[in-house]
């Protein structure tokens, strides 16, 4: 059976996977994440579901298809959770234990719902690299302040794992995109805090007033190559810089006023 009222016990007939499956994302995680539940689906429905769901998920991820990764992640996690929170009721009570959602022990705590919250936050952390804003997250989606500590832990060690081993899910969609990013760090054949400024310095300086003519520009242009120019203004103390302006800029006015 798995409804239980107070004086009576009805038995409810469903199909596990069906329940899981063609539900939302949403009724599905309130499903996995439910309290008491500890037999209401088996190993097969969730190896099924999990299978699919990280089948079509990874397909998606990398489409041109708008699909979002945020649920998938979470049920992905959650069927891993609780696939292992069930494993743990079995070897419990094959060692003499058992459960009744209607009883509180000291073996309450063994619970898949539980186990399939930690394991949700866990995947999610490995994959995004997210810390406590997504242990918040998942306390706010559980409603159960007392599982903050071992959401977080899991979250927190999922995170280091995946950060000896890889990089995260959304670095490595930016490089399957072709997006341009700068690497963490620069290269360099020299420890860049011990070249001093001057060293890409050129003097002297050649800086471009506020009010100039085109001819003036261009022979500036002419004789540097520098790709950045100071502007500057005449003061009673000297020139003040004012601003910069690029190469590339002067460039395109220059042949704006040309064409126009």
């Amino acid at each position: 059976p798995d409804f239980h009222t107070s004086n009576t016990t009805s038995t409810v007939y469903y199909n596990q996977l069906a329940t899981l499956l063609f539900n939302t994302g949403e009724e599905s995680l309130k499903h996995l994440f439910a309290r008491g539940t500890h037999r209401r689906f088996g190993y097969s429905a969730l190896a099924v579901l999990g299978l699919w769901y990280f089948l079509w998920a990874a397909v998606f991820a990398g489409s041109a298809i708008s699909s979002g990764l945020f649920v998938p992640m979470l049920m992905i996690g959650a069927v891993v959770g609780r696939f292992m929170g069930l494993a743990t009721v079995d070897i419990a009570q094959n060692a003499g234990k058992s459960w009744s959602p209607d009883i509180v022990g000291q073996w309450t705590w063994i619970d898949p719902g539980a186990f399939a919250l930690v394991g949700a936050g866990a995947f999610m952390g490995g994959v995004t690299r997210l810390t406590v804003a997504l242990a918040v997250i998942m306390i706010e989606v559980s409603s159960d302040v007392h599982m903050l500590l071992p959401v977080l832990v899991a979250v927190m060690t999922a995170k280091w794992v995946a950060d000896s081993v890889t990089h995260s899910l959304y670095h490595g969609l930016l490089t399957v995109k072709c997006v341009p990013f700068l690497p963490p760090e620069p290269t360099s054949m020299y420890p860049l805090d011990l070249i001093p400024v001057s060293f890409v310095m050129h003097s002297p300086v050649v800086s471009l007033r506020q009010k100039m003519k085109v001819r003036e520009i261009t022979e500036a242009l002419r004789g540097v190559s520098h790709n950045g120019f100071p502007v500057v203004k005449d003061s009673p103390q000297g020139q003040v810089a004012v601003g910069l302006i690029t190469r590339s800029h002067l460039m395109a006015l220059l042949q704006r006023i040309v064409v126009g």
